[in-house]
């Protein structure tokens, strides 16, 4: 089998902008993918067929890998293609940071390479952009700015070593979050006025200015939120930023994080690319995960 890397992500700031007549919301935000990830293996077979390291994971049609298969199959018309796959999950579920999305484009990627490439990069970046708002993002070089749904995609540069030039730990609870109960409970018309351009601009400058407009609505949703943050607050990190619609936190600061029980922290770094090349696998770290869910 072929193995490929499939990276978490997270959302350097998020500016919701306000709800779509289709019913989804207007975004804008700097997506930066990350050493976190899952391993997909690949190989071709009679038959397609999925597996996954974590069990409570779903390997049935509405697994976005699965979908992602079918929709190279369709879109090249290759009625007898099918794929044997293994997921080996690392990336936490329900946490903000793209783990179906990133399984969905690097099955994508992978379905394309191991034909022989029939598709352009572009079209790949079509397909993506319909199975999800996040999938199209991981077809950059990495650090982008989405708007949209997040299917829109800017390549973008900034200086990333000042700007993770701290030690940064993404913190998982124990519990997660759904994102359509989080958009239900957002009113972006209640929120501050940021321009997002002048946002990205922070960025580029290496002077972010970090936050995330889904945040009070993860506090309206999850009680249990408001007192974790705050936990998190109070340990000393220089910045702790909500990801996605959580429960994942960004971290920054600190050599060793916190003992705070039913938290785990990842330590992870940034990762970038060549825009048409894939995720290569992640240098071995010395830092370990910090696991505190006993």
């Amino acid at each position: 089998m072929f193995k490929f890397f499939s990276p978490a992500k997270l959302n350097l700031f998020f500016r919701v902008l306000h709800k779509r007549n289709d019913g989804f919301h207007e975004i804008a935000s700097l997506y930066q993918a990350i050493d976190l990830g899952d391993d997909l293996e690949m190989s071709f077979s009679d038959q397609d067929e999925l597996t996954c390291s974590d069990p409570s994971l779903s390997c049935g049609e509405d697994n976005l890998i699965c979908k992602a298969i079918n929709a190279f199959r369709n879109q090249v018309g290759f009625s007898d293609f099918h794929m044997r796959c293994h997921l080996t999950k690392r990336i936490p579920i329900q946490t903000g940071v793209g783990g179906g999305s990133s399984n969905a484009a690097t099955a994508l990627y992978a379905c394309n390479e191991l034909s022989g490439r029939p598709l352009s990069y572009a079209q790949l970046f079509s397909i993506a952009a319909e199975l999800g708002s996040d999938v199209a993002f991981f077809f950059s070089s990495g650090s982008a700015y989405c708007t949209g749904r997040g299917e829109r995609v800017q390549d973008v540069e900034y200086p990333v070593d000042k700007v993770f030039s701290e030690n940064v730990w993404l913190a998982k609870p124990l519990f997660g979050i759904g994102t359509p109960e989080v958009y239900k409970a957002c009113k972006p018309a209640e929120l501050p006025a940021r321009d997002p351009q002048r946002v990205l601009d922070s960025f580029k400058r290496g002077e972010p200015i970090w936050f995330n407009d889904l945040q009070s609505a993860v506090q309206v949703v999850s009680p249990l939120f408001s007192a974790y943050i705050q936990q998190l607050q109070s340990c000393g990190f220089t910045q702790t930023i909500l990801t996605g619609s959580g429960s994942g936190v960004v971290c920054f600061g600190l050599e060793t994080p916190p003992e705070i029980q039913g938290i785990r922290f990842y330590p992870i770094q940034p990762l970038v690319k060549n825009s048409q090349d894939w995720y290569p696998f992640p240098k071995a770290s010395c830092k370990k995960n910090y696991n505190h869910n006993s």
